[in-house]
């Protein structure tokens, strides 16, 4: 869905050209506090629109210029807020939403810009994923704490002014952060330990391709080791809301990654064992001229080329299984966020 530029609704000032309210404007405080919101649920979905998507996946550089509206136009009603006058002395709801408009305004032009750039290059190593992570957590909880700290005040001036607000002790925004960060948690809990297998089977498949033998088996071992670490974790972590979909998922994949650094290593392991074995009677066999080579060389030699020869087959076997494997359970995984996602995270 593409985002409407949010310019023309500050509060209907900006473009329609209005005075500053005056205080004889305002019969009731009522009427000041809806002055002073008219327009700000338009912000907010705006702003929660921008959140949501940018929580999901690898989407805040792709949505930046959406990011820049929302600092232009946050400027704009901080500043329109800020020459409002007081109701009747009191300055607190004021001065508020003017504190409220300056936190936003931190967060998209800091955090935002942060989890920008962390985005480009969080897939390089685990700790840059985790920092990626964090960054965006982070920036959730400000705004969480920062549409809290609104809800507060506006009920604290709607208490002083005999003003009955027709919500609970948290606006709409709020529970939506709350949520969505309480699901963002959740899904993080399950990504960083397969997102660490994910890293860890990468080293290992470049050892593969290098014919690395000492390093393809430190690879395998510490993907065994961080599989089984996964799946331990998922045991400890209870389903969320009764959605178990996200913890099934990623324990294929756990599970995948487990075979692939035990049953499957062996295979793979015993084909470059098997090779060595070959090259070095190889080695023996072309020392020697052919009259110079015993009845046992020949037979040790026709016994490393058929063992090499069943190797090969058992190795081939063995990455079409891992590739067919690994393409279904990522697809699968990527399913199962989306979903997840689109069942729990607030539109």
């Amino acid at each position: 869905m593409k985002l409407k530029k949010l310019a023309p609704i500050l509060f209907l000032l900006l473009s329609a050209g209005v005075s500053l309210p005056l205080r004889a404007q305002y019969e009731h405080a009522g009427q000041y506090m809806e002055a002073m919101f008219a327009q700000h649920p338009q912000f907010t979905q705006a702003l929660w629109n921008y959140v949501r998507v940018a929580a999901r996946g690898k989407n805040a550089k792709r949505i930046e210029n959406r990011r820049l509206e929302l600092l232009a136009t946050t400027s704009q009603i901080r500043s329109v807020v800020n020459r409002m006058p007081p109701y009747e002395g009191d300055a607190s709801l004021r001065d508020s939403v003017v504190k409220y408009f300056g936190l936003v305004y931190d967060i998209l032009n800091e955090d935002y810009a942060k989890i920008v750039n962390l985005e480009e290059i969080a897939e390089q190593s685990y700790d840059l994923m985790e920092a990626y992570i964090l960054t965006k957590e982070k920036a959730n909880e400000k705004l969480e704490e920062a549409s809290d700290m609104l809800d507060l005040v506006q009920a604290s001036f709607a208490a002083r002014h005999r003003i009955i607000l027709q919500r609970g002790e948290k606006s709409e925004e709020s529970h939506k952060l709350e949520t969505a960060g309480e699901v963002i948690k959740y899904y993080n809990a399950i990504y960083l330990p397969f997102f660490k297998c994910y890293k860890q089977e990468a080293y290992l498949l470049e050892a593969l391709e290098r014919t690395d033998l000492n390093s393809l088996m430190q690879n395998q071992n510490a993907l065994a080791q961080y599989a089984r670490e996964g799946l331990h974790q998922l045991d400890s972590l209870p389903d969320y809301a009764g959605d178990a979909s996200l913890k099934q998922a990623a324990a294929k994949l756990f599970d995948f990654y487990l075979d692939e650094g035990t049953e499957k290593a062996r295979v793979l392991t015993g084909f470059f064992l098997k090779q060595e074995q070959l090259q070095k009677m190889q080695a023996i066999i072309e020392s020697k001229k052919p009259q110079e080579r015993s009845q046992q060389d020949i037979d040790q030699y026709n016994q490393a080329v058929e063992s090499y020869n069943q190797a090969v087959t058992a190795f081939n076997q063995a990455n079409q299984e891992l590739n067919a494997q690994r393409g279904l359970l990522l697809e699968d995984w990527n399913k199962a966020v989306d979903a997840f996602m689109d069942r729990h995270v607030p539109k």
